[in-house]
């Protein structure tokens, strides 16, 4: 998965299907994603990046 932001408000995310087929994925229910969601607290930690909030 690649993920972009063109702009502050428009977001991207590319699945290049031949490395992950459609029946492999699963989607839900859109929700924010802020510092203190689990998702983005968990990718923080694999990545090394430590989470500031201004």
């Amino acid at each position: 998965m690649w993920s972009s932001r063109f702009g502050g408000d428009w977001h991207v995310v590319l699945l290049f299907l031949d490395r992950v087929s459609l029946h492999e994925l699963h989607f839900g229910t859109p929700e924010p994603l802020r510092l203190h969601h689990p998702a983005v607290l968990e990718a923080a930690v694999v990545l090394h990046v430590d989470l500031i909030e201004r």
